[in-house]
């Protein structure tokens, strides 16, 4: 249910996307900058409330984003790790773990002192991941301690899993669909099938379309 109620979300920023292409006129277009925007914009809505379209954020994102990527020698080989520091991938690390741990502190408080100045509770539609991690907090009927540093690394975790996982596996598809055009071709037709005459085709629509479901299920 929580991910059905984000469905409105992800609807107005595939929109967005869609209209940037319109936009571009048949001209090139970078479609691994605009999903990877796509991915973002809607894990941060569904993360912490709102999308960050500032050229820091972004910075900060693609930085965060190639050290992820990176390959730490330190890490497989720890007597080796003064090469991570040689080559700077250390010093880029900690830097990026610096600024992301500045940028969730100030979502959490932004939140915090929002709900504090709010007379009513919100409803659960009105709720975003760090809104339900703070009730958490609040509860001290867990058991454990669930502190600031916690509610970060899960905000983390969620960067991590929607953003670079989800990524991969779209850019990892829609290359293959260009690979094979037959493929490509009979994917078009379903959508055309399931569209009927729609501009649109809806996120309950997906179910119909069995021939899409095929790429990701394959070995």
């Amino acid at each position: 249910m929580r991910v059905q109620s984000f469905q409105d979300v992800r609807a107005k920023e595939v929109a967005l996307m869609i209209e940037m292409i319109a936009k571009d006129g048949g001209s090139v277009t970078d479609l691994s900058e605009l999903i990877f925007w796509l991915i973002n914009n809607i894990v941060c809505k569904v993360a912490v409330g709102k999308t960050y379209r500032g050229l820091k954020f972004r910075n900060l994102l693609e930085r965060f984003v190639e050290v992820l990527g990176a390959i730490s020698v330190g890490s497989y080989i720890p007597w080796l790790s003064w090469i991570d520091r040689v080559s700077g991938l250390e010093e880029k690390a900690h830097g990026v773990a610096k600024e992301l741990d500045e940028f969730f502190e100030s979502v959490v408080e932004e939140h915090r002192n929002k709900r504090e100045g709010m007379e009513n509770a919100q409803s659960d539609e009105e709720q975003d991941l760090v809104d339900i991690l703070l009730d958490v907090q609040r509860d001290d009927t867990n058991g454990f301690t669930f502190d600031n540093d916690t509610i970060k690394a899960l905000i983390l975790d969620v960067f991590i899993a929607g953003t670079d996982t989800t990524f991969a596996t779209l850019i990892w598809s829609i290359s293959e669909l260009i690979r094979h055009p037959r493929v490509m071709k009979k994917l078009q037709q379903e959508v055309t099938d399931i569209a009927q005459g729609k501009p649109l085709i809806l996120e309950k629509d997906l179910e119909k379309m069995e021939y899409l479901k095929l790429p990701s299920k394959r070995p």
